[in-house]
Parts: structure tokens; C-alpha cells; sequence
């Protein structure tokens, strides 16, 4: 059947649902995606933290290094001094430094030839001359002193691995007569960098400028002191000294959520990365439910679509063809009702049995898991009712039995009843007022105790913590008895009220993360409008809701 005869051969209601549907699937759509891109923000803007934490440790082992470079250059600038009391200096200075041994190690000072004319402990490249190191050639050509850092090495002397960073030692015409160095202990470096993200594969590294890859916080797909100038890091860092991105890692074949931290004041900077998939994976797991969710109340919208429809094609008279739908949809979802009920008895059943421990024994994630899949059954069962009562007040087979009732049992009745749920989320229900008696009214104690449960429970869901919620009963006309239901919660939000009326409308655009149906103000009005009275809405001038009930006086 083409849209166009489908669309046609609908009734307004009908076409009404299928529109619900379209927006429902979009609308979750949408909330799927902006969830997600929260997330994604939460996700970037925890690396960037970690980023620029990994950047102040690292810079607290540079400025170790740094201390023991300056006072050295310095002192041979000033001075003129043997080999021995050189070595000496480096020493002391190397014991006097912000962390002592346990960060630095393998100090030297080379001529412009590269002859090593000094070392600290334990000397034993004293002589040697080794003029093709990077970084001795760096610091050798530097037009400006600066420090400079060299591909890491293995010691076999010291028996670590050494980032080694040097600076150049000037004469008093500014010419380079040698350069210093000291080496970072790879360990120190790695420790430093180690990010506080709760995923295997989080990793901080540490990098020259020119794409040198100096130290990372684990082993992983990159090697140490190779050259990786061309990854998405060093494009989307020409956009400043700090920032965020998301990338296909070509090393990894993964998406990642990276940052970077580069201080000028530093010959190096560091990045900070983590997979997406794994970082967000609660956020990913809660969109699939809202997804499913989604898609159960979407095919049962279609079916019912698709049943009145087909119905309809079977009956001659237009007005016949109606109610019989009507009928059919009620029957419909009496059976539904009927075959929901059962699967989601057994499905608590079992999950209370596992929570019970007859199956062996939970962990703190798997019992919140169950608890999250016992709160949908729940709610997927309330929903079913809710939707077969809407169906039989429209059918006009609601069978209500009217008589004179009491508004404070009322009241009491309905209290006790959102009591559980009142106190679960520390929110006080209040009865106000109670001096003066209230004339009895007509209406069918069971349907008027569903419609109060229904305000009361509303009220309650979108009070914070701590909340109050107020029940007053008054009599505004003669004629009608009013209980009003109050609450400190955002209220309804400007533009009409009546909104709120419409099946699946809320005060939150997805009620479900509140543990509402969306039905309940629908029905709540429909069930006192069959009994005589009214369900109306108003924003209270100092916050909140109020949720008013009028009925009918017995006469």
C-alpha cells in the first residue's frame, strides 16, 4: 500500500498516533544523539584534565633538570675550573635537585668537540668523546640558550632508560664553548604521566615538537624515540598551546577522544588519549535502552494503527466502521494487556530470585543492572494498563460505580498509597487544612482514588529532595468540591496548559528517566470528566506545580 492511499484511508486519530510514532522514533533519535554528544564533551573535556595534569607533573621533573643545567652553566661561565671540582659540582647539585637521584641521573659536560670533560657518578665517561648525540648537536647549534631534548636511550652504565635534555654553556662573547646535560629516568617520566581514567587503554605521552615520541604512560602500538609527524595530534595542535579532538587513530584503527598541553616554557608537550567506545560505554548502553524502548512503543503504535486500519476496510458504514475499530483496538490491548502480564511476572520473578542470591551471588553492577531491568518491567506493565484504560474510556465501556464518598478518606487513600514512593525519594506529602468539613461527593471511589494516586505520584516525581508536596481539599462553588495537589518542582513552563493533556505529554521532554508513562494527566482527565468533574493545571507564582481535582457535590 503507497503512503498516499495508506494516509487516506486513516482516521484523524489514526493519523494522529502514526504522527506520534514518526516523532516518538525522531525524537529519541535526537535525544540519542545529543545524550551521545554530551557524553562526548564530558569525555574530551576528562582527557584535556588529564592532559594538563600530566603536563604539570612532567614539568615538576623538568624544572629538576632544569635547576641542575642552569647552576652548571652558569658556574663554568663564571669560572674556571678544573675536570674534578666540575665533577664534583655535578654531585652535589645532582643531590640538591627538586627529587634528588631518583629523577635525574647521567650528568655530563661536553666541549664544542663533544669530549665528555666531566660527569656526576660514576664517571665512567669521562674522556670519551661522543659529538654526534642529538641533543649535543642541537644545543651546539642554538643560536639562543635554550634546552633542548634527545631521544631516549637505554644506559648500560646506569642500567635505566634516559631522556636526556641539554643546554649550552656560553663565553663572554655569547659563543657556545660546550653543553651540559642531564638525563629524566624513563620510569620517573612514565609515572608522571599516567592519566586517572578508568579504561586499559588510556594513554599519556610525551612528545618532542617535531613528532619525537619521548615516553608514553604504557606500553602500546607506538615505539619510544620514533618519529610520528604525520598523526591527526600534530594538525589539530597547530589550533593552539591546548585543545581537544576526535580522531581515527591510524596506529590503533580506532576512534579516540585526545587532548594536548603545550607550555612554551617546555622543550616538549603532552597528549592524553582513550578509545571512545570504551570511555563511553554506560553512555552507549543507556542510549541502546532508550533506543529499544523507543522501538517496543513504536511497533505497538503501528500495530494498532495497522489492525483499526484493516478493520476498517471490512465494514460498510462509516460510523460502524468506527466503534468496531474502537472495540477491536480495546480487545486488542486487553490481550496484550493479558500476554504482557505473564512474561513479566516470570521476568520478576526471576530477577527478584537473583537478587535474592539463589542463583549465586552479585556484584554491585550486576544488581544495579537487574534493578534497572525490574524498574522497566514495571514500567512497561503500567504503561499497558494505562494504555487500556484511555482505550475503554474512548470506546465509552468504562463501567464506573457512582456513589457518595468521603474526600478526606479519599485523600487518606490515595496518601498511603504514594507513601513508598514518596519516601524513596525523601519528598513529605502534607495534607493541609482538615478544620471545616467537606460535604460528600459522587463519583466512583475507586476511579477518583486512581485520579488523586496519579496527581500525587506526578507531584512527587518532579519534587527534589527534601520537597514538600501539599494536598488541599476546599469547596470554590457550591456545587464542586476541589483537591489541589502541590509541589515545588519546575512547574509546567510557560505556553498552554492543555499540552500536558495529550497522551506521552510531560513537564520533561522523556518522562521515562523520571518513571512516568506519559499518561498520566491524559487519563487522570478523561476519568473525571467521566465522573462529572475535572482535571486542570496551573504554575504556582513562588515555583512548582499545582494539579487541581474538582468532583461533583453529592447532593
Amino acid at each position: 500500500m503507497s503512503l498516499r492511499r495508506l494516509a487516506s484511508s486513516l482516521s484523524k486519530i489514526q493519523l494522529a498516533r502514526l504522527a506520534l510514532a514518526v516523532i516518538l522514533v525522531v525524537g529519541t533519535g535526537f535525544a540519542i544523539r545529543d545524550r551521545l554528544d554530551r557524553a562526548q564533551a564530558a569525555g574530551l573535556e576528562r582527557v584535556h584534565f588529564e592532559a594538563i595534569e600530566a603536563n604539570r607533573r612532567v614539568g615538576i621533573l623538568f624544572e629538576a633538570a632544569r635547576t641542575v643545567l642552569d647552576s652548571v652553566s652558569e658556574y663554568v661561565e663564571a669560572t674556571t675550573t678544573g675536570a674534578l671540582s666540575l665533577d664534583a659540582r655535578l654531585d652535589r647539585l645532582l643531590d640538591r635537585s627538586v627529587g634528588g637521584p631518583s629523577i635525574l641521573a647521567g650528568a655530563i659536560v661536553q666541549d664544542r668537540t663533544g669530549l665528555i670533560i666531566a660527569a656526576g657518578e660514576p664517571r665512567t665517561g669521562v674522556g670519551l668523546r661522543l659529538p654526534d648525540l642529538d641533543f649535543f648537536r642541537q644545543a651546539l647549534a642554538a643560536r639562543q640558550t635554550g634546552y633542548h631534548v634527545g631521544s631516549p636511550f637505554e644506559s648500560a652504565i646506569l642500567g635505566t632508560t634516559l631522556v636526556p635534555i641539554a643546554k649550552g654553556i656560553r663565553d663572554a662573547e655569547g659563543q657556545t664553548v660546550g653543553v651540559v646535560s642531564v638525563g629524566l629516568r624513563m620510569s620517573m617520566i612514565q609515572a608522571a604521566l599516567a592519566p586517572a581514567i578508568p579504561t586499559a587503554d588510556a594513554r599519556s605521552r610525551l612528545w618532542r615538537r617535531d613528532g619525537l615520541l619521548l615516553a608514553s604512560s604504557a606500553d602500546d602500538a607506538v615505539e619510544i624515540g620514533r618519529f610520528y609527524p604525520d598523526l591527526p595530534l600534530f594538525s589539530a595542535k597547530e589550533a593552539g598551546s591546548s585543545g581537544t579532538f576526535v580522531a581515527h587513530s591510524p596506529l590503533t584503527r580506532e576512534v579516540r577522544l585526545s587532548a594536548w598541553r603545550d607550555d612554551s616554557i617546555y622543550p616538549f608537550f603532552v597528549s592524553t588519549g582513550a578509545n571512545r567506545a570504551k570511555l563511553l560505554e554506560d553512555d552507549y548502553l543507556q542510549s541502546l535502552g532508550l533506543a529499544a524502548f523507543a522501538c517496543i512503543a513504536l511497533a505497538l503504535l503501528l500495530l494498532t494503527v495497522v489492525l483499526v486500519d484493516r478493520e476498517r476496510r471490512n465494514t460498510s458504514a462509516a460510523l460502524a466502521e468506527k466503534q468496531k475499530a474502537l472495540q477491536i483496538k480495546t480487545m486488542f490491548l486487553a490481550n496484550m494487556s493479558h500476554e504482557f502480564r505473564t512474561p513479566l511476572n516470570a521476568i520478576s520473578g526471576y530477577l527478584q530470585m537473583l537478587k535474592m542470591g539463589v542463583y549465586g551471588g552479585l556484584d554491585a553492577r550486576h544488581t544495579k543492572a537487574i534493578d534497572d531491568v525490574f524498574f522497566a518491567a514495571g514500567h512497561l506493565a503500567t504503561l499497558t494498563e494505562n494504555l487500556l484504560d484511555l482505550s475503554r474510556i474512548e470506546a465509552g465501556r468504562t463501567v464506573l460505580e457512582i456513589e457518595d464518598a468521603d474526600v478526606g478518606a479519599l485523600i487518606g487513600e490515595a496518601s498511603a498509597l504514594v507513601a513508598p514512593q514518596a519516601s524513596a525519594r525523601d519528598v513529605r506529602v502534607e495534607v493541609i487544612g482538615g478544620g471545616e468539613p467537606l460535604p460528600k461527593v459522587r463519583c466512583d471511589p475507586l476511579r477518583a482514588r486512581q485520579v488523586l494516586v496519579n496527581l500525587l505520584a506526578n507531584a512527587v516525581r518532579h519534587s527534589p529532595p527534601g520537597g514538600v508536596v501539599g494536598v488541599e481539599a476546599s469547596t470554590p462553588a457550591g456545587a464542586t468540591v476541589r483537591i489541589v495537589v502541590m509541589d515545588r518542582g519546575p512547574g509546567f513552563g510557560p505556553g498552554p496548559l492543555d499540552r500536558f493533556f495529550e497522551p506521552f505529554a510531560s513537564r520533561d521532554p522523556f518522562v521515562t528517566h523520571k518513571g512516568g508513562t506519559g499518561l498520566g494527566l491524559s487519563l487522570s482527565r478523561a476519568l473525571a470528566r467521566a465522573q462529572g468533574g475535572d482535571v486542570t493545571l496551573a504554575n504556582r507564582d513562588d515555583g512548582g506545580a499545582i494539579a487541581a481535582f474538582d468532583l461533583p457535590v453529592a447532593p
